[in-house]
């Protein structure tokens, strides 16, 4: 008999072993638990929703760098600058603010 086949036939003893010998109890395990790591499916939208905050902000802050004549001319009070880069991102979007 080969070593290969001792091997198997000790794995076929050991598979039919009696089931009353078997703990009913749970393995501990060494490893400590962690909490799991977030699923794959809540990222994407926690990534858009980073990348449109993120986007959000660069666009008040170069607004916001204006001076208050070419605010004007382009038809911008400086209090109006957030509402107007929401509307411009909800635009892009395909979303809307109206219930």
């Amino acid at each position: 008999m080969t070593m290969l086949a001792g091997s198997l036939d000790r794995f076929d003893r050991e598979s039919r072993m009696d089931p009353r010998r078997i703990d009913p109890r749970p393995a501990r395990s060494p490893i400590p638990e962690v909490a799991p790591a977030p699923r794959p499916a809540t990222l994407p939208p926690l990534i858009h929703a980073l990348r449109q905050w993120l986007t959000r902000r660069a666009a008040i802050r170069e607004l916001d760098r204006l001076d208050d004549e070419l605010l004007r001319d382009i038809g911008l009070e400086r209090k109006a600058i957030p509402l107007a880069v929401d509307a411009m991102l909800n635009r892009g979007s395909g979303r809307s603010n109206r219930s």
